[in-house]
């Protein structure tokens, strides 16, 4: 084979092809597209209706217009919630995480004030006031009648006493003004009794990381009772690496409020390697603690489940009750988007509104309500495949709803399979086909193919909810078949190009030297092989000529207007066309009466006539035996007589 087996189209597609593969399973590269295509997948997904029950109480501008800026005291949370239980919703879940105590400046004054208070020697002096007005009391019941007016008056006056009783009630009211002082700028104790009266789920921290020896610390009993037990490995995932994410350190709330919660988790928001939120991270793992995210722990607690009840299959799946909740191998869980064109997919409200009563708490009678900032600076916002800012709580409200209406997209296990079939049969076509195809087909072809690829990955999304990625075979195709195409531009067509303008050079000097033997018919058809161009149409102008000099005006009027499609300004072509078409309608081109030929000498324009290789100039007698011209011979340049 000329050239190798190397410059062959069967050989440029299995090339392409093992290039391709190696890039999308070695290094990921067409992960990107494959999420990109899942995000326009999800975004036309209309099967699956938010759940109802679930409710958004926003900390947004309004809010932090008339409360204050952020973070607030929390005793505004503590005030809301005692809001919400009037309503008796299903319960309560915030995403403000309380690591650390709120402590206000002047509640340390307050607390010295006391301390300094019970022991100084004014409580002293109204202790003694009324330990000796009890004396007093006595001593007189005692006497009785025998009492002396004298005592009895001490008695009366000292009972009297303005100066006794107005210092005993001032120090009553310091103590109680303190005491309330040192309550109300204690929020913690305040928002620790509005936790115990509800059911109130908290967020924690966890810091994703591989871990590396022992935790710095144990955490608390209020923590690892919210640790799942429950772990089951059906296919051995602790030997092939088949675990959650694995996180570094975790910070709970405080214990004030971690010992009341009904539950503690933490935001599952798992990203993707653009930054984008499409999963819901359902465990991860603390050194050999598992912990639920805070959507599993809101599903469960909903369903008056505890973490007891959650049953973790390591690889595959998380079982919450009866419900089962497909993940991948790292027990992320692909969150269904909701959207609504007419309304919200769920119900958000403003924390001013509903803590002044303008919303009434009976309408989260029943409700899951998650309460969170959406405040610009108040929360980082999530890029999602339906939103580029979406606040964490609302895409915790996405979580929670896709778990218990049971709706997740699912990579399922035949995949893989689905791929490697599609990307045999795309290398085939490659190695196989394409270079057996013309150009119109083969375009055809793989629009085709690539639209029934790209239509498969988008119809099981949109119908199914299955992922089945497919956009590397489809990569595959396009990338394979633009550079085949190019290579066959490249390397065939160059050669076809060559190749014709070789047999153009050949139709050119046949063409001249059928015209020099006088075959101009023969020159003519030659010529029409040729690409059209200034030297060609010069040798066409000539041919033409020729024509004209042989009387056959008909035929050059056919060469006139085969340059005139063309070039219509070429030289004076538009008077040579109407000249001849008027020729060819009125010279004679034949024989007359009597022995010999007849021709029309002159005419304007017209170029002289030729007999064989002379030209004819005139006419100069005829006879019985014939006609005799005056002609040249142009090639010497001499006149005779025919």
């Amino acid at each position: 084979m000329k050239g190798g087996f190397w410059t062959a189209d069967w050989f440029a597609g299995l090339l392409v092809t093992l290039v391709i593969l190696f890039i999308g399973f070695v290094f990921q590269g067409f992960h990107g597209l494959e999420l990109a295509a899942y995000d326009m997948g999800v975004r036309h997904s209309s099967t699956g209706s938010p759940n109802r029950d679930i409710a958004i109480i926003a900390i947004d501008d309004r809010s932090l217009e008339n409360l204050g800026r952020w973070p607030w005291p929390r005793n505004y949370h503590a005030e809301l919630i005692n809001t919400l239980s009037l309503g008796q919703p299903r319960l309560i879940a915030s995403t403000v995480t309380f690591a650390e105590p709120q402590i206000d400046p002047g509640l340390d004054y307050i607390r010295a004030i006391i301390d300094q208070l019970e022991q100084s020697s004014l409580l002293e002096l109204e202790q003694e006031l009324q330990l000796l007005e009890q004396q007093i009391a006595s001593a007189d019941k005692k006497l009785g009648k025998r009492s002396p007016l004298a005592f009895r008056q001490l008695t009366s006056g000292f009972a009297d006493s303005r100066l006794r009783n107005e210092a005993v009630n001032d120090l009553g009211e310091l103590a109680s003004t303190l005491l309330q002082a040192e309550s109300d700028l204690n929020t913690d104790a305040a928002l620790t009794d509005s936790i115990q009266n509800i059911k109130v789920i908290l967020n924690m921290y966890l810091f994703p990381g591989e871990t590396r020896g022992n935790p710095d610390q144990q955490q608390p009993e209020y923590v690892m009772r919210n640790s799942l037990a429950n772990i089951q490995d059906r296919v051995n995932a602790f030997d092939n690496g088949l675990l959650p994410q694995s996180a570094v350190a975790l910070i709970p709330p405080i214990p004030e409020f971690g010992e009341h919660a009904a539950a503690i988790g933490y935001m599952g928001m798992f990203t993707d390697i653009d930054g984008d939120v499409r999963s819901d991270a359902l465990v991860m793992q603390y050194w050999d603690s598992f912990f639920p995210s805070m959507s599993l722990m809101i599903a469960a607690q909903s369903l008056n489940l505890g973490p007891g009840d959650i049953q973790i299959n390591l690889g595959e799946s998380v079982n919450l009750g009866q419900l089962t909740l497909d993940t991948d191998t790292g027990l992320l869980l692909r969150t269904y988007f909701y959207q609504d064109d007419r309304s919200p997919a769920f119900t958000v409200d403003s924390f001013f509104d509903v803590l002044t009563g303008n919303i009434p708490a009976e309408k989260y009678r029943g409700k899951i309500v998650l309460i969170g900032p959406t405040a610009a600076g108040t929360a980082s916002p999530q890029v999602t495949p339906i939103s580029n800012s979406m606040a964490p709580v609302q895409v915790l409200a996405h979580q929670v709803s896709s778990i218990l209406n049971e709706d997740y997209y699912i990579q399922p296990a035949w995949d893989i399979w689905i791929r490697l079939l599609a990307t045999v049969l795309v290398a085939a076509y490659l190695i196989a086909v394409l270079p057996r195809l013309r150009a119109a087909p083969a375009a055809l072809s793989m629009i085709t193919f690539a639209l029934i690829l790209f239509g498969t990955e988008y119809l099981l999304l949109t119908t199914q909810s299955l992922w089945v990625q497919l956009m590397m075979p489809l990569s595959l195709l396009i990338i394979g078949y633009l550079l085949l195409v190019t290579k066959r531009f490249l390397v065939t067509e160059q050669g076809k190009i060559r190749s014709e303008a070789d047999s153009a050079e050949s139709n050119r000097m046949l063409g001249l030297a059928f015209q020099g033997q006088g075959q101009l018919d023969m020159a003519f058809d030659k010529y029409r092989k040729v690409p059209r161009g200034p030297d060609v149409m010069e040798l066409l102008y000539n041919l033409a000529l020729d024509y004209e000099r042989k009387r056959q005006f008909n035929k050059a009027h056919s060469v006139y207007q085969y340059m005139h499609e063309y070039d219509p300004d070429f030289r004076d072509l538009e008077k040579r066309m109407q000249r001849s078409l008027k020729m060819e309608e009125t010279v004679m081109l034949g024989g007359s009466s009597g022995a010999g030929n007849a021709f029309i000498l002159d005419a304007e324009g017209v170029e002289k006539p030729m007999l064989g290789r002379y030209e004819i100039d005139k006419e100069l007698g005829k006879g019985a035996m014939g006609v005799v011209y005056l002609g040249k011979d142009p090639k010497i340049n001499r006149t005779v007589a025919i």
